[in-house]
This record gives structure tokens, sequence and C-alpha cells, in this order.
């Protein structure tokens, strides 16, 4: 058991039964991906209402279904989290500023711009750093053309949908 900020309890079981995940303090349903109230009877009452049909599987069907789905949940968040390993940090990059463009309410295109700024200030800014040349190619790759600035800003609008 661990508790959210609102002080109410996860219990692991819930996992087995009823296929809800603890993630970021929160009881989150990986049938469904919506949010739960960290109460048992919230947690069972979602689990019957919204999900009949597996409810009325006998106990051994609803174990393998769920355990089934938990492998699937488990392994798209895993997917996500090695989308932005150290090594893929342009894609990470390119988020963050897709990220700064949409939090201010800017144009997609305003990517190629601020490209064009970091490229025009580098030659100044690194010009005492001995690995200069490998900034420069680093920014030259920085994917945020507009289209790709605006699939960004949709990637992480549905993420927060979510």
């Amino acid at each position: 058991m661990s508790k959210s900020k609102s002080g109410r309890s996860f219990h692991e079981q819930w996992t087995v039964d009823y296929g809800v995940v603890q993630k970021n303090n929160k009881a989150l349903c990986c049938l469904c991906n919506k949010t739960v109230v960290s109460r048992s009877f919230n947690v069972k009452r979602h689990f019957e209402t919204i999900h009949t049909d597996i409810f009325s599987l006998s106990t051994e069907e609803k174990l393998k279904l769920i355990s089934q789905r938990l492998k699937r949940f488990k392994n798209q968040s895993n997917n996500f989290k090695a989308a932005f390993k150290p090594n893929n940090n342009l894609t990470a990059a390119s988020f963050s500023v897709s990220h700064c463009i949409a939090q201010h309410g800017k144009p997609v295109s305003n990517g190629e711009y601020i490209k064009e700024v970091f490229l025009m200030t580098s030659n100044t800014l690194f010009q005492d750093f001995a690995n200069k040349n490998e900034i420069i190619k680093r920014i030259q790759d920085l994917p945020i053309s507009r289209n790709t600035v605006k699939e960004r800003i949709l990637c992480m609008s549905g993420d927060i949908s979510n």
C-alpha cells in the first residue's frame, strides 16, 4: 500500500483484480487509461460498470485477460520511455522547443525561426568550446520544422487528454 497526496492508499491487489496501476500518485485503469479515485469502492465500481464484458467472465479468464492488458500497458509505457533515452536527445529537445512554442501561444513556424537564431548565435556563443562544430551540427539536426512542431504539440496534447 502506498499513499497519494490526497492521503488515499493504493492497494497492489487492485492491479491483479481490476487492472488498476499506480501512476504519478494516481490510480490508473490500464484497461481504459482513465484515472480512478483511490478507494476500494470506486475502483471496484469502475471495473464492474465500465468493463462489464470482463467483469462477467470467469475468475480464471478475468485474471488472464487483465494480465495480458497489464503486459500490453507496461510495454507501451516502456516503448514511450525508450523514445526519450539520452541517445535520442534531439527528439527530447524538439519536444521542449515545441512545448515552449505552445505554452507561449506562438505560431508553429517559430521553430524554424528559433533554429535560425540558435545557428546565428552559436559561432559566437561557443567559440571557445573544443566541440563547437559538434554543437552546431546538433542544432542543425534539431527537428523543429513547422510540421514537426505541430505533430509534437498534438502528441503532447493527446497525452494530457489521456
